[in-house]
């Protein structure tokens, strides 16, 4: 029996994106993408990549990636008022102009990621550091439906701290197989990890061949500050073949086996299975996520009233009410990811 922890996108919202020592413009936005903001996020990018006078990024086809073409195809295609459509709307209609209109929404998304990760040092992650320092013991599985990295680079900070327990890493820390991008990657442990990181949904650094269905094993792109700038603004490739992200694309009906995911799946709903608790940090259970609430339901039906569950939000009854439909008995913290993490037992580290 282990404590299961499931992430949504509230975890990442606590990601400080300003490096110490460096100043970005006012109307750099910290913290990351939600639905209802995407696009305002994309329009601050264009607008930084100009004002620094940088050249527009690569497209996965060689091309220059272009935000005023896909703006404009959003137009044609969902109408001028596009934006309140959310992102799931508009992107199951790009995708189905095809895969050429798809890929462009798709580097998008990787493209807005990457603008936001400005690096990955115990200043950008406090609330995720602190999270693991406290809470994470060996045995222990982490969920989440994030594309981003962060959880992984806290576990990597954490477990570099010489009295830590936890020990993870890219070649076993995964429900799924990775190898090194890189030609120089980190030398390899000689531990195995004994935390796992499942990520449901994917994950902007494990990247696969453009226009192909992805195969393991994936290749594993490591994040570390002194490449986060730099990363996105290329497309990276192997062999002379481009690569794309392997993410579920956020469509309303989501295909978790096209992008070699179901396994998984299958091992959090083994994890869900024989949990003693279950926390779930920042993750509303929007109406279009039936897999997902399927997931939660089979736990319910399995762990009873006999494991601790949590449930932590930004103060959204709404959420927190169509959680309590599964688990009727879960403890709602409000404040979010921060709040909850200052609550928990034991001695702060620095």
């Amino acid at each position: 029996m282990s404590s299961v922890y499931l992430l949504g996108a509230g975890a990442s919202c606590e990601y400080r994106a300003k490096l110490p020592g460096m100043l970005f413009s006012q109307k750099f936005r910290d913290g990351f993408f939600l639905d209802c903001n995407f696009f305002e996020f994309v329009d601050v990018m264009w607008e930084e990549w100009f004002e620094d006078g940088a050249k527009p990024p690569d497209h996965y086809d060689g091309t220059k990636w272009n935000w005023p073409a896909l703006e404009g195809v959003l137009k044609q295609t969902c109408g001028n008022n596009y934006r309140t459509s959310g992102l799931e709307r508009c992107y199951s209609a790009i995708s189905d102009l095809g895969l050429q209109h798809e890929a462009l929404f798709l580097r998008c998304i990787e493209l807005v990621l990457f603008h936001q990760l400005r690096g990955v040092l115990p200043a950008n992650l406090p609330v995720h550091l602190e999270f693991v320092r406290k809470a994470i013991k060996p045995g222990e599985v982490l969920l989440t439906f994030n594309y981003d990295p962060l959880i992984e680079q806290a576990l990597l900070l954490g477990a570099s701290d010489g009295d830590s327990p936890i020990r993870w890493h890219e070649r076993d820390g995964y429900g799924v197989e990775v190898v090194p991008l890189d030609s120089n990657p980190p030398p390899r442990p000689d531990e195995q990890s004994n935390v796992h990181v499942l990520k449901l949904h994917g994950s902007v650094d494990w990247l696969c061949r453009a226009g192909e269905q992805p195969t393991p094993p994936l290749r594993a792109l490591r994040i570390t500050s002194s490449s986060m700038r730099g990363q996105g603004m290329i497309a990276r490739a192997s062999d002379g073949v481009p690569l794309r992200p392997v993410i579920v694309p956020p469509l309303p009906n989501k295909s978790y086996e096209a992008m070699v995911l179901q396994e998984v799946w299958e091992l959090a709903d083994r994890a869900l299975a024989k949990a003693s608790s279950l926390t779930v940090i920042g993750y509303s259970l929007p109406p279009t996520d039936d897999r997902p609430r399927q997931l939660l339901a089979r736990a319910a039906g399995r762990i009873g009233h006999e494991a601790k569950v949590t449930f932590v939000t930004r103060s959204d009854g709404e959420a927190a009410a169509r959680f309590k439909c599964i688990f009727p008995a879960a403890r709602v913290v409000d404040g979010g990811f921060a709040a909850y993490v200052l609550q928990l037992p034991g001695p702060r580290r620095q």
